[in-house]
């Protein structure tokens, strides 16, 4: 075909290509160079409480410009949640084409047996266009629907209050931080538990607690969550730690534990449990007895030999200014005898030396001169009379 054949036929199909140019993704959809597909990953009939795992599928003809994004959508009786914000990006070849693919993944855990929608939800992207740059834009998934339902053998079993987890894999295990057997009355010693599960969150695990011990009280420490997600591996952990305080000796017993949960693979039901723990508490000497009792109250012994301390300042406080108070009106019974003596013998330099330390003694002012007509003023707080 000659150039000019060439260049007429381009001319003639230049005002198609430019009417069909994808200018939205909407475009690249309807011209079958991109797709968008959701599905529930479960194979098995979904038990209450189970993980659900929703696959988003996306595949182009040309390939993807930065991440695609998405908003994960509200379900009622349900917790969603996406473990992981990356994807898995492959290609395939499909009727002589190929496909650059993106797969992301979010999790639902239906908390009632009942029917479940997956309502729409935004996904948003930027794909390449060979000759045309970049298209970005935003579409919406289809809904999908599922089920969750509560296992006939689980019914049976368990009655309606009790509770039960659905997992792939569920383990209790517990460690203590001293020897069981050398306890004495003023001890305290850690209990350690921590219950493993395959296929749920930590938040969802169960708290541990049993009812108050006499003779053996405890306290719980704020639980250790941990979400692992590796290589498909998602493996929830709740360490939780108890304090007991031993206060007296004789036998004691820590109750079992006993957790119900669901096997997602062999479909039936399972327990994990901690056997209980009988503990002999020994007795103490005379000596230790002593010990321990100093020990629990030094705390009140601190605050008995505090307030002794401030009752004694107090006492040497008071005995001292009554005896400055009584040296005071002795020093002033003295000073006045003298003024009075230099009155009846008219002896005005007697009269002025005792009148100036009378005048020192009682108002401690420096700015008295008795040999000025000056009249300097005086507090009238002050003890102005000396007679």
């Amino acid at each position: 075909m000659s150039k000019a054949k060439l260049l007429a036929l381009f001319l003639l199909l230049l005002p198609y290509s430019l009417a069909h140019a994808a200018t939205t993704i909407d475009d690249l959809i309807r011209q079958n160079e991109l797709q968008v597909s959701i599905e529930v990953v479960n194979d098995r009939p979904v038990i209450v409480g189970q993980e659900v795992t929703i696959k988003l599928r996306i595949a182009t003809s040309t390939w993807f410009k930065g991440s695609v994004t998405f908003t994960l959508p509200e379900i009622d009786n349900a917790i969603v949640i996406q473990r992981s914000n990356f994807g898995l990006n492959s290609s395939e070849h499909l009727n002589g084409k190929r496909w650059t693919v993106h797969e992301k993944e979010f999790s639902i855990f239906p908390q009632q047996a009942t029917n479940y929608m997956v309502p729409e939800f935004e996904v948003s992207m930027k794909i390449h266009v060979i000759g045309q740059g970049d298209i970005e834009g935003i579409i919406l998934t289809n809904p999908i629907v599922f089920s969750a339902l509560v296992p006939k053998q689980l019914q049976n079993s368990l009655d309606e209050n009790s509770q039960w987890w659905a997992a792939n894999h569920l383990a209790i295990k517990q460690a203590w931080d001293k020897d069981l057997t050398q306890l004495l009355p003023g001890d305290a010693v850690t209990r350690t538990i921590t219950i493993e599960a395959d296929g749920l969150l930590a938040m969802m695990l169960p708290e541990i607690n049993h009812n108050t011990i006499h003779g053996l009280p405890h306290y719980l420490s704020t639980p250790e969550l941990i979400d692992n997600n590796n290589r498909g591996n998602k493996l929830a952990t709740r360490i939780q730690k108890f304090t007991y305080i031993v206060e007296q000796q004789g036998k004691v017993v820590i109750p079992k534990i006993k957790l119900a949960w669901w096997d997602n693979n062999a479909q039936t039901l399972k327990h994990a449990q901690l056997d209980s723990q009988p503990i002999a508490i020994g007795s103490l000497t005379v000596g230790q007895q002593f010990q321990l009792y100093i020990t629990k109250n030094l705390t009140i012994f601190f605050y008995l030999l505090c307030a002794l301390c401030l009752l004694i300042g107090y006492l040497v406080f008071i005995r001292k200014r009554t005896n400055n108070s009584n040296q005071d009106k002795h020093r002033t019974k003295k000073i006045k005898a003298q003024l009075k003596q230099a009155i009846k013998s008219n002896d005005h330099k007697s009269f002025i030396k005792w009148a100036y330390i009378y005048l020192d003694t009682v108002t401690k002012s420096n700015n008295i001169n008795l040999l000025t007509k000056v009249r300097i003023p005086i507090n009238l707080n002050s003890h102005s009379g000396f007679i």
